[in-house]
């Protein structure tokens, strides 16, 4: 029997580690082993983490001092001896007992099996996006990078997965040091080193969302880290192609449109934030959408957004991040400061979370 390495790291998350222990170690496939990386919590957690494995002989606690959920998962990965790998956080859980071993059927010539989630938000669980809305599409297509990393986004999470772990090894895909969305590049690597995805419908993860985590933490120079996120897969892919020589021109321009929209995307929702957040003064919004469009990686997608955006499946999601891109390329910041505005106000940027539901 192939064994699985189930990694949990865990920072100040005690009032929730232990649902979430409890569902990874009552799955009722046998060879698990379950590493839980503890980060330095200033809580009750390490407490919490050794008594679930006292109480479970397959788990294993590490305590090493990481400072991000990326660098945990990486602490993780050099103690993993399984053949896969999954990767569950610590305020999360797993929806019942026989996850793994559906997860495990799927795994068959394939890299990463992915399944659904529902959102836990209080008090109430909201059902995301189904993957069965990309998931039979051709994997190199546009269509399915598009929905498997924005429409739908399930590619895009650590989380609500199976991994090959050869897989990974051979490809050398981390984690990278990042502050947050260190899951999104992970899983665009995977992605452009030519994953192979099988999908199961089923629910399996129960996201809770956390009003202090990392990702939800608002911050006045996020445009940093996501335009490093973005320069590091643009130089991912030219390193890849140059070594490889292994992309055809549809699958560079492929690739490059994640990129793209990578960018349109990180722009619009640090713009909702800034607006959000600086109680609604047009000016801070302004001078943030400028911050992005100095960048000379932005530069160069916005030469002609129109090739990024026009072959975007969804005609919503094409003519918002298509005027967004241009508005962005003619230096109109403050229509597009305004158009923020009104979507905030009005709550139609509500439709774009990724339960696809109003979250009162």
């Amino acid at each position: 029997m192939e064994k699985v390495s189930i990694i949990v790291p865990v920072y100040n998350a005690a009032e929730y580690v232990g649902k979430c222990l409890e569902s990874v170690a009552l799955q009722d496939y046998k060879n698990i082993e379950i590493i839980v990386v503890e980060d330095g919590s200033d809580d009750e957690s390490p407490d919490v983490c050794k008594e679930y494995a006292r109480r479970y002989d397959n788990i294993k606690v590490y305590h090493d001092k990481c400072g991000t959920a990326g660098a945990a998962r990486n602490y993780g990965m050099s103690k993993a001896a399984g053949d896969y790998v999954m990767f569950v956080d610590a305020d999360d859980y797993l929806t019942d007992n026989c996850v793994v071993s559906e997860l495990i059927k799927k795994m068959e010539n394939v890299d990463i099996v992915v399944g659904n989630y529902q959102r836990l938000w209080k008090n109430r669980l909201l059902d995301a996006s189904k993957n069965s809305g990309f998931a039979g599409l051709n994997m190199n297509s546009v269509d399915f990078a598009f929905g498997g990393f924005f429409s739908i986004g399930t590619l895009s999470y650590a989380w609500a997965k199976l991994y090959r772990k050869s897989f990974l090894d051979s490809n050398k895909i981390e984690f990278g040091d990042y502050r947050y969305a260190e899951d999104k590049i992970y899983n665009y690597f995977c992605y452009i080193a030519g994953a192979r995805y099988a999908f199961i419908d089923k629910k399996i993860y129960v996201y809770r969302r956390n009003e202090q985590s990392v990702s939800n933490t608002y911050r006045k120079d996020g445009d940093k880290d996501w335009m490093r996120i973005a320069q590091d897969l643009q130089d991912k892919i030219d390193s890849l192609n140059y070594e490889k020589k292994q992309y055809s021109q549809d699958e560079i321009e492929n690739y490059e449109s994640i990129v793209a929209w990578t960018i349109y995307f990180a722009a619009f929702f640090d713009g909702k934030m800034e607006y959000e957040y600086s109680t609604g003064k047009i000016r801070t919004v302004i001078n943030l959408l400028k911050r992005y469009a100095s960048y000379d990686l932005t530069k160069k997608y916005l030469k002609n957004p129109l090739r990024y955006t026009k072959k975007i499946p969804a005609l919503s999601y094409k003519i918002m991040l298509g005027g967004f891109a241009f508005l962005m390329k003619c230096n109109m910041y403050l229509l597009l400061s305004l158009g923020i505005k009104l979507l905030v106000d009005c709550h139609i940027d509500e439709r774009l979370s990724d339960t696809g539901r109003k979250e009162d």
